[in-house]
């Protein structure tokens, strides 16, 4: 009896092991498993760079740029697709070195206001559409080995304030003038078509195109007199009136003050499909000139010091 009891102790224990087992794996069946999962790289990027020893960006993000500034309109510095996962670190490098150079400007200048080298940043030759390229943390080296580095730019720029600044992110077809000199507005900035206005007070070189809208061209002009509209169809484009005739009224005055200016322009126009364009203006702050006037090499290198495009003249 006893034989049988033991027999019969240890099936119930079996059984009730079994059934334990049972529950543990339909337990884990519905848990999630984080660890197993792929992890996606880190956040806050939205452009293609040359990877960095941790990881090249993936995923856009909007953490990078002020989207305030646009007011609907998509940010500049959009976020490109990866490139082929089939290219090796070496294929981007080359692939991105065809299509960037290094332009003379006025490097020979020896104002440093006036001295600029231009980066071309070009359509790429082959079937592939190319993609935004950071350049923040790039620099440009001088022949006797001295590097400067470009920082980061004002998408939206305005004179008299702290400018919100994002990375130097540029599509194809576009033009980074590099200055040696201090910024007139007080950093590195974005151009776009109200820009012209900064050349009144300010001389910068390279020179920006006179190419803001017309003051006649200005929204909300139907009901003024028409002493006022002949007045401000007589006015140059990027220009704040100085002389405004005294007899023009307080309506017209109150409109010239808030429109015909910079900050009015870009208020007016910032939602322009046109409104930026793919040109900067990139400022060393240096006392001095940097480049030589003859038998000058210069080279422009990425973060990690690869060597992207060299002007020897």
């Amino acid at each position: 009896m006893f034989y049988t009891t033991t027999i019969m102790e240890k099936l119930i224990g079996f059984v009730v092991l079994i059934g334990m087992i049972a529950v543990i794996i339909a337990a884990a069946s519905g848990l999630n498993i984080s660890f197993l999962e792929p992890r996606e790289n880190p956040p806050g990027t939205n452009f293609f760079s040359l990877p960095d020893s941790a990881y090249t960006p993936t995923s856009p993000s909007r953490s990078s740029t002020n989207n305030r500034d646009y007011a609907g309109q998509t940010p500049p510095s959009s976020a490109p697709s990866q490139p082929s996962i089939h290219e090796s670190f070496e294929e981007q490098l080359s692939r991105i070195r065809k299509t960037l150079a290094l332009q003379e400007g006025q490097a020979r200048q020896t104002d440093p206001q006036k001295e600029y080298i231009d980066i071309v940043y070009r359509t790429s030759f082959l079937n592939e559409d190319p993609l935004p390229l950071d350049m923040s943390g790039w620099t440009v080296e001088n022949k006797r080995g001295d590097r400067f580095g470009l920082g980061y730019t004002a998408n939206l720029p305005y004179t008299g304030q702290v400018n919100t600044l994002s990375r130097l992110i540029v599509p194809p077809s576009s033009a980074v003038h590099i200055i040696t000199g201090k910024s007139p507005v007080g950093s590195n900035f974005r151009v776009n078509i109200c820009a012209g206005y900064f050349t009144q007070f300010d001389k910068i070189e390279p020179s920006l195109a006179q190419k803001c809208p017309r003051p006649s061209d200005e929204p909300a002009q139907t009901n003024l007199p028409d002493v006022c509209r002949d007045y401000i169809e007589s006015l140059p484009r990027c220009r704040i009136p100085q002389n405004t005739l005294l007899d023009i009224g307080n309506t017209c005055r109150a409109y010239i003050t808030a429109n015909i200016n910079y900050s009015g322009c870009v208020a007016n126009h910032k939602i322009d499909s046109e409104f930026y364009k793919n040109e900067w203006y990139v400022y060393l702050a240096r006392p001095a000139e940097l480049w030589k006037e003859k038998r000058e090499t210069i080279i422009l290198r990425d973060r990690q010091g690869n060597e992207m495009a060299k002007l020897e003249y």
